[in-house]
C-alpha cells in the first residue's frame, strides 16, 4: 500500500492567503482614516466653540471686538489663554488639521476663519446646527466667497447641495469663516 502525505502549502494558497491579507489591511486603513477624520471634525466644532466662548468672556466687559484686528493680539491672546494651549504650534494658532486660524474683529463682531480644511471637514462643518446652546451668538458663515446669514438671501443651515458644491478638493481652497456678535 502506498502512502501518500502532502505537507505544507502550495506557493497558489500561499499568494492567495497573503491577498486576502492585503485586502483587509487596506479596508482597516480606510475604515481609520474615516473615523480619524470623524475626530478631527468633531476636534474642530469643540474648537471653534471654545474659542467663541473665550473670545466673549475676555471681551464682553469692553461691548467692543475691534482689538481682535490689532496686530499682535493674537500673541497677548495666547499669553493670556484666551487661546487654548492644545491650538498653539510655534506661536501661530492651528486647528485639528494643522493648519492656520486667524481671528479678527471690529466694534459690534468677530469672526474665527479656520484655513486648510479638508473637503468632508469642510462639508461636516458648514452642515453643523450651529443654532444651539453657547452657538447662538453665530451671525454669519463665510465659505467659498459666499456668505449665509439667518435672515439673508442664503440662509443657514447651510444645504448639502451647497456645501458639497462650496467645498473643493484642494484643501487650500476650504476656508471657512465664522462671524458672532
Amino acid at each position: 500500500m502506498r502512502k501518500n502525505q502532502q505537507s505544507g502549502s502550495t506557493m497558489v494558497e500561499m499568494l492567495g492567503v497573503l491577498g486576502i491579507i492585503a485586502m483587509v489591511t487596506v479596508s482597516l486603513f480606510g475604515i481609520i482614516g474615516k473615523v480619524f477624520d470623524r475626530y478631527k471634525q468633531a476636534e474642530i466644532v469643540d474648537e471653534i466653540r471654545t474659542l467663541q466662548k473665550n473670545i466673549k468672556n475676555r471681551f464682553s466687559a469692553d461691548a467692543d471686538f475691534s482689538k481682535l484686528s490689532q496686530t499682535g493680539i493674537e500673541q497677548k491672546l495666547i499669553k493670556e489663554r484666551v487661546i487654548p494651549p492644545y491650538m498653539v504650534v510655534n506661536n501661530d494658532i492651528v486647528h485639528a488639521y494643522g493648519a492656520k486660524v486667524s481671528i479678527s474683529g471690529n466694534k459690534n463682531s468677530y469672526s474665527i476663519k479656520f484655513l486648510k480644511l479638508t473637503k468632508q471637514g469642510c462639508v461636516e462643518l458648514l452642515m453643523q446646527n450651529w443654532a444651539v446652546s453657547d452657538m447662538s451668538d453665530l451671525i454669519q458663515i463665510k465659505v467659498g466667497g459666499k456668505t449665509y446669514t439667518w435672515n439673508g438671501a442664503t440662509k443657514l443651515p447651510v444645504k448639502i447641495h451647497d456645501a458639497m458644491d462650496l467645498c473643493k478638493d484642494e484643501t487650500s481652497e476650504n476656508n471657512i469663516e465664522w462671524t458672532f456678535q
